[in-house]
């Protein structure tokens, strides 16, 4: 077995055992994608949205931290981290597994192996953007600095932010936007509805 394929599934099999209980297998699963900069409020999107709708959670800030122990976010690193996370959905989609994949995803560069991969699965696919203003983001970050949210596993500061602000792309697929900085059901109540007429 070549090295770096035989990385690849020691990584794939890391992440795999650390995934929580999976949800009951579908018969057409669905895959939720999310894109937004660091604090824009993902992972409270990812959470509600696991509370209305059976989903394997994978998150890419914890899986980093399962991968390396002193995560160095180097280019080198992520490429590690996401072909283990791409192989991962890979494998849940193929056994029928509704997941949600919970990262910046910030290029289409980033989507475009997700969209992919759904295609492959023949997966329901539901791109959903986290947004936020910048007055907010930044408060959130000096919370995040400041340990305040003991959930937060990401190590995203400000700056940080504002490069990846910089390089963000608009998603060129159909998608829902979600302002983090108000109230969000309605919209999280429309993407479980979407959700919910998946199931086979």
């Amino acid at each position: 077995m070549p090295p770096r394929h035989s990385s690849l599934q020691r990584d794939l099999g890391v992440l795999e055992g650390a995934l929580a209980e999976l949800p009951a297998s579908q018969a057409m699963p669905a895959l939720v994608l999310l894109s937004g900069l660091p604090a824009s409020g993902k992972s409270y999107v990812a959470a509600e949205l696991c509370r209305q709708y059976p989903l394997a959670r994978l998150e890419s800030d914890t899986m980093r931290k399962v991968l390396f122990s002193r995560p160095v976010y180097s280019q080198a690193e992520s490429g590690r981290l996401f072909a283990a996370i791409h192989a991962l959905l890979e494998i849940l989609l193929a056994r029928g597994i509704p997941t949600i994949l919970d990262a910046t995803n910030l290029k289409e560069a980033h989507r475009q192996p997700i969209y992919d991969i759904a295609k492959r699965h023949d997966a329901k696919l539901i791109i959903v953007e986290t947004i936020a203003p910048h007055a907010v983001v930044r408060r959130r970050l000096a919370a995040r600095l400041a340990g305040e949210n003991l959930r937060d596993h990401s190590d995203a500061g400000i700056d940080v932010y504002e490069t990846m602000r910089r390089e963000a792309e608009p998603i060129q697929r159909k998608h829902f936007t979600i302002d983090t900085s108000g109230d969000v059901k309605t919209i999280i109540d429309r993407i479980a509805r979407e959700l919910k007429g998946t199931t086979g």
